[in-house]
């Protein structure tokens, strides 16, 4: 089984936990990781604006296209009840994405705001021909307890397997 790690990270705590999941993926063959950024950093007002104009930004380029691949990882940093602006853009960008198995992890740090960031990634992955996903919430007060970590990701492989 060949993995796509794809993150996103404010201040380091996604980056964490996409590097826990992919060292336990490691088990169940090759992944590839990449961590998406903005090309030009703009200023906050222009970033909240992309998460509804992705048009605004532009975004480091990684693989899209998921034919070769039969897991996709996103890591979202939860923002305003929407990932941000660069995984919003980055997911447009997605092909071949029918019938793979895709986990969205959520870092949050509000529970009800992380759902509705799940809602809403789930409505776009199904749009563009996914119902595969499992999705993973990760607070991020909790993320560095390894006895958490550790059951989220054992928890989360085995719904792979």
């Amino acid at each position: 089984m060949k993995s796509l790690f794809i993150y996103y990270s404010h201040s380091g705590n996604t980056a964490y936990v996409t590097d826990r999941f992919r060292d336990a993926f490691a088990e169940l063959g090759k992944s590839d990781m990449f961590e998406l950024d903005y090309l030009k950093k703009p200023n906050a007002f222009v970033r909240y604006l992309a998460q509804f104009f992705t048009y605004l930004i532009k975004i480091t380029t990684f693989p899209v296209d998921l034919k070769e691949y039969n897991v996709l990882f996103l890591g979202i940093p939860v923002i305003d009840n929407r990932p941000s602006a660069v995984l919003i853009k980055y997911m447009g960008f997605l092909k071949n994405i029918s019938g793979k198995k895709i986990i969205c992890c959520y870092v949050y740090g509000v529970e009800s705001v992380a759902r509705k960031c799940a809602d809403f990634t789930q409505k776009f992955l199904t749009g563009k021909g996914n119902n595969k996903i499992i999705h993973v919430y990760a607070p991020y007060q909790t993320i560095y307890k390894e006895d958490f970590i550790s059951k989220l990701i054992v928890d989360t492989v085995s719904q792979i397997k």
